[in-house]
């Protein structure tokens, strides 16, 4: 049954178990902020360093013992301990991520022909989900004998499952809607107030009972693991209770698997892409550079602020980077009219970009911490309005009629080379020593994505897409005047804006 209107909502089941689903994921979602933090604590004990400082903790051969801490803070050697066989600690949350995605990469094939060839959606949904929750419940138990066990539970177990479960459970977004216009937007922020809020909440919740109960880091991710497992039921059971089953969108073809026929489908719609809508094709890659480093955004500045800045706990600032994530979303249809459309997408990107230069140049140690809230801020507002406005950009330059194939493209491009950035980081890491410099790698995708962006022929792309009106509009005169309104409507917005 279509929703999306307000009033539709709250007899819509199906609407509500996506919100409620909202709910449980981001939960599990936010809890690898803290285990990330403790991570790079167990990964720095076990190489032999300091928690914050990363010195090497040597023999005190004066009280014949091991010095501690503060002790090698103050000789300041430094720390040339390695885990994992020979990975730096500061490397070991970049890796985790870079593997993570190239698992994530290789299952994007699979995810979509569970959507499109199977009659058993909402059953990947549940058994998607328990995978997360049952990764996230084992790591409750992280402690100094098992932790490099835990990151591969992360890596292969939960942010797999997390990418299947959302993948999937958004294929439904676009059927519940009525239309891909104004209810599909609805829809889209409804989602992202139910995740940011639920995140916002739980670090707030988990940072207050922590400082009650005065626990360190290491409990801290205990804490947040259990509160996120507990607390992720309750709206998962409705998810359960009001989703509905779906039934296969197409047989699969004689003398081929279930992996292959993604593969093939995602082949064939880049392939028509490609062919028929060239800006869109450039679009694409635009989102797979830009959406590479903002993935990977968030975990680079844990391990920053950490190691670099020496600061023990980074749930502030990156709570500070959530917070302004709601404005940033809000202002994104601001932006647009005040810069258009290609102008909007453009801006943003060189706003995060800004952001990773002035953590290089201006905020690279312990004295100059105090300036980071001004990166923050320019995160939260770049990444919270990219992604309104990408998909704003995204869904102008589509093909109509063909919104579910274009919604898995658009995933698929989102997720396809989220490996890459990890990879160079961990690489710059290890070679330099030197995390200032490893932030480099998140710059060069953000620059080579506006490249992209900048390279697109808005008005071509527009007027390709207003073209495929019929499909979705079959009267002819409405399609008519469909593709011209389209069309006169962005011109006029890009004249508006050269004028300026």
């Amino acid at each position: 049954m279509p929703c999306c209107k307000r009033t539709a909502l709250r007899s819509n089941p199906e609407c509500q178990a996506l919100i409620w689903d909202g709910f449980s994921r981001a939960q599990l979602f936010i809890c690898l902020l803290n285990f990330s933090t403790a991570i790079l604590q167990y990964a720095n004990l076990e190489a032999g360093c300091t928690r914050a400082k990363g010195n090497e903790i040597l023999w005190n051969t004066t009280m014949n013992r091991l010095q501690t801490e503060d002790e090698a803070d103050i000789y300041g050697v430094e720390c040339t301990g390695t885990v994992f066989g020979g990975l730096r600690p500061t490397s070991v949350l970049s890796t985790m991520s870079s593997v993570a995605n190239i698992l994530i990469a290789l299952m994007l094939p699979l995810s979509g022909s569970l959507i499109d060839h199977t009659h058993s959606r909402k059953k990947v949904v549940v058994w998607s989900w328990l995978g997360l929750w049952v990764g996230n419940f084992f790591q409750i138990f992280t402690n100094t004998s098992n932790w490099e066990v835990m990151v591969l539970v992360q890596a292969v177990i939960c942010a797999v499952s997390y990418m299947v479960h959302q993948t999937v459970i958004l294929s439904y977004v676009t059927e519940v809607v009525s239309d891909m216009d104004e209810q599909l937007k609805e829809m889209n922020m409804l989602l992202r107030i139910s995740e940011i809020s639920t995140m916002l909440a739980f670090l707030v919740g988990v940072g207050i009972v922590s400082i009650i109960l005065g626990l360190d880091a290491l409990d801290q991710a205990t804490l947040g693991q259990a509160v996120a497992c507990g607390g992720s039921l309750f709206p998962f059971y409705f998810v359960i209770k009001n989703l509905g089953e779906r039934k296969a969108k197409r047989e699969i073809p004689d003398n081929t698997s279930l992996y292959a026929a993604g593969v093939n489908n995602l082949k064939n719609t880049f392939g028509d892409v490609r062919k028929n809508f060239p800006e869109l094709f450039k679009m694409l890659f635009a989102i797979m550079f830009i959406e590479g480093a903002n993935s990977n955004a968030v975990s680079s500045c844990i391990t920053f602020i950490t190691q670099e800045l020496e600061q023990e706990n980074p749930t502030p600032i990156i709570l500070m980077i959530l917070f302004v994530m709601v404005p940033g979303a809000w202002s994104a249809p601001h932006i647009q009219r005040k810069l258009g459309v290609r102008g909007a997408l453009l801006f943003i990107v060189l706003l995060n970009t800004f952001a990773t230069l002035f953590i290089q140049f201006f905020c690279y140690n312990p004295e100059t911490a105090s300036r980071f809230p001004i990166a923050a801020i320019c995160y939260g507002i770049g990444i919270g309005a990219t992604y309104p406005i990408q998909r704003t950009v995204f869904y102008s330059l589509s093909p109509f009629g063909q919104e579910n194939e274009m919604i898995s493209i658009f995933q698929a491009s989102c997720m396809i080379i989220q490996f890459l950035p990890g990879i160079f980081y961990t690489g710059i890491n290890e070679m330099l020593g030197s995390l200032r410099w490893a932030m480099s790698s998140l710059v060069l995708f953000w620059l080579i994505g506006w490249v992209f962006v900048f390279m697109i022929d808005f008005d071509k792309g527009v007027a390709d897409a207003a073209k495929t009106a019929h499909l979705k509009y079959t009267d002819g005169v409405t399609s008519a005047k469909v593709s011209s309104a389209i069309a006169a409507e962005f011109r006029k917005s890009e004249l508006a804006n050269k004028k300026r």
